[in-house]
């Protein structure tokens, strides 16, 4: 099952409303995640895979839970192995997971991403 990467809004419907997101705090928490795995710990009870926007994301937080839970390590090294089928819009695997982790900001501010991702999951479902 291939996967796009569509975080680019559609600009052929210019009165279509887009669902809330926030990419950049998707990829920040995901880059936390995999450079601090302690950081699942903290988010595990706040957030699930279908609270990204992102199904990419969506399919990282899956796979990043699997691992975390069967006490494996989650790296880009580890993960790439089990998402060869994501299309990155142009961009491989390693490429994304590796910038998502260079990216990463400090694990503090971990739980305060994912309450703000769930949120804005809750206000897409209540629209």
């Amino acid at each position: 099952m291939s996967t796009a990467l569509a975080i680019v809004p559609d600009t052929a419907a210019p009165d279509a409303k887009i669902a809330p997101h926030n990419i950049e705090l998707e990829r920040a928490l995901l880059g936390v995640i995999l450079v601090h795995n302690e950081a699942f710990d903290r988010v595990s009870d706040v957030l699930q895979p279908e609270h990204f926007y992102e199904g990419v994301h969506r399919r990282i937080f899956e796979v990043i839970t699997t691992l975390l839970r069967s006490g494996k390590i989650a790296t880009p090294i580890t993960l790439k192995m089990f998402l060869a089928d994501l299309d990155l819009g142009g961009m491989t695997v390693p490429q994304y997971l590796s910038r998502l982790a260079a990216e990463a900001t400090t694990v503090i501010n971990a739980v305060e991403y994912a309450r703000s991702i769930r949120d804005l999951a809750l206000r897409r479902n209540l629209i």
